[in-house]
């Protein structure tokens, strides 16, 4: 068997951009093989997943594809850190189980935050129609620069985001990787199945959020210094402070709490009705000094 000497120095060049820069060489096969399928199966593909799939399979493929919404993740992990935050100020302990909770919620904030951002960007530039129009119009194709929703089907967002959560959830729970995985794919898979997304729009969305966990890992979460609530010394600074002037504003105001004397005898308030109002007596020493 001859073997070709150029293939076999192209395999290991290959293999050695895999070992030495592995994120940059998965990006360029991820989005390589996504253009190969933008060409080669998505165009087939999704019309034959509409004609199979039917108006009852759908309503189930709807109620999972919910579950691949932003919002509430992102809200759920900010108020997450904030509650954390909180607990951490007021715990003595600077490497408490709170500020470790703290941080590992802004990391899942960031992951989703940071790809949302990358993936609108792209959704932007590349200008790339839903399937709809494919459908309705008969186009399939690119109008690059456009915000309108229609012209914005690569990444997926609903990807993009429960593999964000995923991932930040497998890097903080390593345990739970089998079950965070196939609910990433079932969620990523119901955008395809609805055909308001290619399978290339999928695959790339997911790929930008595991890009995004990953790194922020590395150069965040596992820089963080152990007693820090955020990662950064700055923002540390702030909250500190922050968390000092609420609870001394907090303290002072339940110190201020409203006071009602106790009405003299033969005396009854207007309503003729006493049974709400609060009364404090009059100490001895108040007593004395009238």
């Amino acid at each position: 068997m001859i073997k070709n000497p150029n293939l076999a120095q192209i395999s290991k060049r290959l293999r050695e951009a895999f070992r030495s820069r592995p994120l940059t060489a998965w990006g360029i096969a991820v989005f390589s093989f996504c253009l190969i399928l933008s060409f080669a199966v998505d165009p087939w593909l999704t019309p034959w997943i509409k004609s199979q799939v039917s108006e009852n399979q759908s309503v189930y493929w709807r109620t999972i594809t919910d579950f691949g919404r932003a919002g509430t993740y992102i809200v759920g992990s900010l108020i997450c850190f904030i509650i954390f935050a909180l607990l951490a100020l007021r715990d003595p302990d600077r490497t408490s189980r709170f500020r470790v909770g703290a941080r590992n919620s802004l990391y899942v904030f960031l992951t989703l935050v940071s790809s949302g951002i990358a993936i609108n960007l792209m959704k932007f530039v590349i200008g790339r129609q839903r399937p709809k129009a494919m459908f309705e119009n008969d186009f399939y194709g690119l109008i690059p620069f456009n915000t309108h929703h229609a012209m914005n089907s690569f990444p997926s967002g609903h990807s993009q985001t429960i593999w964000a959560l995923a991932m930040a959830l497998i890097f903080l729970f390593p345990r739970f990787a089998p079950l965070c995985i196939v609910v990433a794919i079932l969620i990523a898979l119901s955008r395809v199945v609805l055909t308001v997304h290619f399978l290339s729009d999928a695959i790339a969305g997911a790929f930008v959020a595991i890009v995004a966990a990953v790194l922020l890992k590395r150069y965040y979460l596992d820089k963080a210094p152990a007693d820090s609530l955020t990662g950064i010394s700055a923002a540390d600074a702030k909250i500190e402070r922050f968390g000092i002037s609420f609870t001394r504003w907090f303290a002072e105001i339940r110190s201020h709490r409203p006071i009602v004397e106790a009405p003299a005898e033969g005396d009854t308030p207007a309503s003729g009705n006493t049974k709400n109002i609060p009364i404090r007596r009059k100490s001895t020493h108040e007593e004395s000094s009238q």
